[in-house]
């Protein structure tokens, strides 16, 4: 792979779970074309033809994702960021998944992104004082993205927006909680 200093490259990753699923409004095309135009909207260059994978997202053998790992380790430091529609066509393993797939591509200079904006670029919250830690990075999206990898699993379809991204008032996501007396 050539590499400019200019550009920021970036990776692709489609995943259906049938082949039903394939034909169906979430196919390997229609993921792999939103995902292009956010990296083409972002001045990203897309490094690898996306890589599509039908598999359940459940398991933890994911040949495809062990070809990311592995192009990544061939190219390190290239590669800045993994595009994919959404947390549950990345996984569907749940919390624990989804942290170790993140935290293989992070050991490796790579941050996800989805195509619905749920997550968010990690910051260091000690920036302001000149100094960095392990442990003072962290992603404001975190949580949720922890939460939305757990409905996956329970069947829920990771396509959760945060209350503005979706048109939701702040009433509607308001929590109901009753008086303690």
């Amino acid at each position: 792979m050539t590499v400019s200093k200019n550009k920021i490259f970036c990776i692709v990753y489609c995943r259906v779970s049938s082949n039903k699923q394939a034909q169906e409004g979430e196919s390997f095309d229609v993921q792999a074309e939103i995902c292009t135009r956010i990296a083409t909207s972002r001045g990203w260059v897309v490094a690898h033809d996306p890589w599509k994978e039908t598999f359940s997202g459940r398991r933890d053998s994911r040949p495809a994702f062990l070809e990311i790992l592995e192009f990544l380790d061939q190219n390190p430091d290239h590669v800045r960021y993994c595009l994919f529609r959404s947390i549950d066509r990345f996984t569907r393993g749940g919390s624990l998944s989804y942290e170790e797939m993140k935290r293989e591509l992070t050991r490796r200079g790579v941050e996800l992104v989805d195509s619905y904006g749920l997550i968010q670029p990690t910051r260091n919250t000690l920036e302001d004082l000149g100094f960095e830690y392990d442990w003072s990075r962290s992603s404001p999206s975190e949580i949720t993205e922890v939460v939305v990898a757990t409905s996956t699993k329970q069947g829920g379809n990771g396509h959760t927006h945060p209350p503005h991204r979706a048109g939701n008032s702040a009433r509607s996501a308001r929590i109901q909680t009753t008086p303690s007396r």
